[in-house]
């Protein structure tokens, strides 16, 4: 993006970050500085692409989607086209974050539970 708190429209395409997000959304993206629990648009393989902000490592961040489907990737500064800006506090920052994990918590739990068994509701 060319000017720093410039806003870019981008359509999204896709279901890694359901429910969220989903194809056919128009995310509205900012190029303010990125947060861990933020969505960010970034480009890769000459598409724009949108996911959450896991964290930070080697001056790149590390971005995963909301499903947990995908493994985490680091993500060059100069490939970030910026943060999805909205004002649903799920989509950003420290909510958003809590989001994103709870998701990763819940596919965890999936994972782990015996199949057959459900849990004691008494």
């Amino acid at each position: 993006m060319s000017r720093r708190g410039a806003v870019k429209a981008f359509r999204l395409e896709g279901s890694s970050m359901l429910p969220l997000f989903r194809a056919g959304d128009t995310a509205l993206v900012s190029s303010s500085r990125l947060r861990r629990g933020d969505c960010a648009v970034y480009r890769a393989g000459g598409r724009a692409l949108l996911h959450r902000v896991a964290g930070f490592a080697g001056g790149r961040a590390v971005l995963r989607d909301d499903g947990w489907e995908l493994p985490p990737h680091a993500v060059h500064p100069r490939q970030i086209l910026g943060r999805v800006v909205s004002r649903n506090p799920l989509k950003s920052g420290l909510a958003g974050y809590a989001w994103f994990l709870s998701r990763g918590l819940l596919k965890w739990l999936r994972k782990t539970r015996p199949r057959g068994t459900e849990p004691d509701r008494s």
